[in-house]
Protein backbone atom coordinates (compact mmCIF):
# COMPACT_ATOMS: atom_id res chain seq x y z
CA UNK A 1 0.00 0.00 0.00
CA UNK A 2 1.59 3.21 -1.19
CA UNK A 3 1.25 6.27 0.75
CA UNK A 4 1.18 10.15 0.01
CA UNK A 5 2.90 12.54 1.64
CA UNK A 6 0.21 13.79 4.46
CA UNK A 7 -1.91 10.57 4.40
CA UNK A 8 -2.15 9.24 8.21
CA UNK A 9 -4.32 6.06 7.05
CA UNK A 10 -2.20 3.05 7.70
CA UNK A 11 -3.81 -0.61 8.69
CA UNK A 12 -5.03 -1.72 12.19
CA UNK A 13 -1.34 -3.20 13.11
CA UNK A 14 0.33 -0.01 12.35
CA UNK A 15 -2.00 2.05 14.10
CA UNK A 16 -1.32 0.10 17.39
CA UNK A 17 2.26 0.04 17.11
CA UNK A 18 1.90 4.13 16.75
CA UNK A 19 -0.74 3.63 20.34
CA UNK A 20 2.40 1.75 21.76
CA UNK A 21 4.82 4.54 20.84
CA UNK A 22 2.10 7.05 22.28
CA UNK A 23 2.19 5.22 25.77
CA UNK A 24 5.87 4.93 26.21
CA UNK A 25 5.77 8.80 25.37
CA UNK A 26 3.00 9.05 27.96
CA UNK A 27 4.85 7.23 30.24
CA UNK A 28 8.84 9.26 29.43
CA UNK A 29 6.49 12.67 29.77
CA UNK A 30 5.05 11.76 33.12
CA UNK A 31 8.51 10.90 33.97
CA UNK A 32 9.80 14.30 32.84
CA UNK A 33 6.87 16.22 34.69
CA UNK A 34 7.89 14.59 37.96
CA UNK A 35 11.71 15.18 37.37
CA UNK A 36 10.56 19.50 37.12
CA UNK A 37 8.52 19.06 40.18
CA UNK A 38 11.79 17.15 42.21
CA UNK A 39 13.41 20.39 40.66
CA UNK A 40 10.90 22.67 42.23
CA UNK A 41 10.75 20.37 45.70
CA UNK A 42 14.49 20.93 45.80
CA UNK A 43 14.73 24.44 45.35
CA UNK A 44 11.93 24.94 48.10
CA UNK A 45 13.39 22.53 50.62
CA UNK A 46 17.14 23.88 50.25
CA UNK A 47 16.62 27.80 49.39
CA UNK A 48 13.04 28.74 51.46
CA UNK A 49 12.27 28.68 55.26
CA UNK A 50 9.23 29.47 56.55
CA UNK A 51 10.34 31.91 59.79
CA UNK A 52 11.65 34.20 57.23
CA UNK A 53 11.02 37.02 55.05
CA UNK A 54 12.95 37.53 51.79
CA UNK A 55 13.71 40.79 49.93
CA UNK A 56 12.64 41.36 46.29
CA UNK A 57 16.23 40.69 45.09
CA UNK A 58 16.48 37.25 47.11
CA UNK A 59 12.93 36.37 45.32
CA UNK A 60 14.41 37.49 42.31
CA UNK A 61 17.46 35.08 42.81
CA UNK A 62 15.43 32.65 44.03
CA UNK A 63 13.38 32.66 40.77
CA UNK A 64 16.91 32.92 38.31
CA UNK A 65 17.89 29.84 39.73
CA UNK A 66 15.03 28.12 39.32
CA UNK A 67 14.70 29.31 35.81
CA UNK A 68 18.00 28.08 35.15
CA UNK A 69 17.08 24.93 37.19
CA UNK A 70 14.21 23.82 34.81
CA UNK A 71 15.38 25.38 31.26
CA UNK A 72 18.24 23.11 31.67
CA UNK A 73 16.12 20.25 32.75
CA UNK A 74 13.59 21.09 29.84
CA UNK A 75 16.47 20.97 27.29
CA UNK A 76 18.18 18.05 28.38
CA UNK A 77 14.37 16.17 28.39
CA UNK A 78 13.45 17.76 24.85
CA UNK A 79 16.79 16.57 23.49
CA UNK A 80 16.33 13.21 24.70
CA UNK A 81 12.70 12.98 23.25
CA UNK A 82 14.26 13.85 19.68
CA UNK A 83 16.87 11.36 19.92
CA UNK A 84 14.37 8.74 20.80
CA UNK A 85 12.25 9.63 17.46
CA UNK A 86 15.53 9.40 15.76
CA UNK A 87 16.11 5.94 16.93
CA UNK A 88 12.62 4.95 16.20
CA UNK A 89 12.89 6.77 12.54
CA UNK A 90 16.03 4.77 11.84
CA UNK A 91 14.47 1.37 12.71
CA UNK A 92 12.10 2.40 10.38
CA UNK A 93 14.57 3.63 7.59
CA UNK A 94 16.25 -0.29 8.31
CA UNK A 95 13.64 -2.15 8.56
CA UNK A 96 11.83 -0.27 5.25
CA UNK A 97 16.15 -0.70 3.46
CA UNK A 98 15.66 -4.49 4.33
CA UNK A 99 12.64 -4.43 1.78
CA UNK A 100 14.51 -2.00 -0.73
CA UNK A 101 12.17 0.36 0.40
CA UNK A 102 12.90 4.26 0.14
CA UNK A 103 11.45 6.14 2.36
CA UNK A 104 10.80 10.47 2.78
CA UNK A 105 9.43 12.14 5.71
CA UNK A 106 7.48 15.61 4.94
CA UNK A 107 8.95 17.34 7.85
CA UNK A 108 6.45 20.38 6.85
CA UNK A 109 3.13 17.91 8.28
CA UNK A 110 4.83 17.77 11.32
CA UNK A 111 2.88 21.38 12.60
CA UNK A 112 0.07 20.38 10.83
CA UNK A 113 -2.92 21.09 12.99
CA UNK A 114 -5.31 18.73 11.27
CA UNK A 115 -2.53 15.84 11.34
CA UNK A 116 -1.99 16.74 15.50
CA UNK A 117 -5.55 16.32 16.08
CA UNK A 118 -5.55 12.99 14.68
CA UNK A 119 -2.46 11.88 16.43
CA UNK A 120 -4.19 13.51 20.18
CA UNK A 121 -7.18 11.05 19.21
CA UNK A 122 -4.75 8.32 19.09
CA UNK A 123 -3.14 9.54 21.93
CA UNK A 124 -6.58 9.37 23.75
CA UNK A 125 -7.46 6.17 22.22
CA UNK A 126 -3.90 4.65 22.70
CA UNK A 127 -6.01 3.98 26.70
CA UNK A 128 -7.41 1.22 25.07
CA UNK A 129 -6.35 -2.25 25.50
CA UNK A 130 -4.76 -3.37 21.88
CA UNK A 131 -7.05 -5.41 19.67
CA UNK A 132 -3.95 -6.49 17.15
CA UNK A 133 -2.09 -9.39 18.46
CA UNK A 134 1.77 -8.37 18.44
CA UNK A 135 2.69 -10.96 16.32
CA UNK A 136 1.62 -9.66 13.07
CA UNK A 137 3.88 -9.86 9.94
CA UNK A 138 5.17 -6.24 9.34
CA UNK A 139 3.74 -4.76 6.17
CA UNK A 140 7.48 -4.50 4.50
CA UNK A 141 6.80 -8.46 4.34
CA UNK A 142 3.88 -7.79 1.66
CA UNK A 143 5.33 -5.39 0.15
CA UNK A 144 7.98 -6.81 -2.26
CA UNK A 145 6.36 -4.02 -5.39
CA UNK A 146 6.39 -1.30 -3.15
CA UNK A 147 9.58 0.93 -4.05
CA UNK A 148 8.98 4.06 -2.08
CA UNK A 149 6.78 5.08 0.97
CA UNK A 150 6.74 8.83 2.17
CA UNK A 151 6.08 9.26 5.96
Amino acid sequence: MASRPGNVEVNDHHTEMVKKYIRFAQVQRREQVKELDQAVDEIKDTRIRDDENYSGDEVTELLDNLSATLKADLTRNLQRVSHSNVVLLRSIFAQAEASDLSMRVDTTSLEDEMLLSVAAKLEDESEKPSKVPEALPSVFDKAESMKSVAI
